[in-house]
């Protein structure tokens, strides 16, 4: 669900705007900021009703918890990852994907068709890749030669 970000916020910049200014208003924090962080924090707060706010918090909280870091460009890389293995599994072809990869360009996170394809060529013959199909029903099936 959190992968719809990236159709809003492809950019690394604009997305880190817009974490910022989460943070801060799950903080409670004013002052001076950046006027992107700024923007972005007021529309925020205009629209995030009580159970988001609180639901805002506990993530922030959860990510103060485990060191306050957060990594958006490998963020945005993994869910670009589960994007194009998501793509494989529709589409259950390797060649397929890496033309359709070919001709979609760099992704915004900076991974290149040829990056991505990397990823898919393993993942394409592993046991995850297989149970995933097996879960769907469309597992491949082995030939009875006779």
């Amino acid at each position: 669900m959190t992968g719809r970000m990236l159709a809003f916020y492809p950019d690394v910049a604009d997305l880190r705007a817009l974490v910022t200014a989460a943070i801060q208003l799950a903080l409670g924090q004013t002052g001076q900021v950046p006027p992107d962080v700024d923007l972005a924090r007021r529309e925020l707060g205009k629209r995030l009703d009580p159970p988001h706010r609180t639901k805002l918090a506990a993530v922030v909280r959860a990510l103060t918890d485990r060191g306050g870091q957060l990594d958006l460009l490998a963020w945005q890389r993994a869910v670009e990852r589960a994007a194009c293995r998501a793509g494989l599994l529709a589409c259950g072809d390797v060649t397929v994907a890496a033309r359709v990869l070919s001709v979609g360009g760099q992704a915004a996170s900076g991974l290149s068709a040829a990056d991505r394809l990397r990823d898919l060529i393993p993942f394409s013959v592993s046991p995850r890749y297989a149970e995933v199909r097996r879960s769907l029903g469309i597992a491949v099936r082995t030939s009875q030669l006779g």
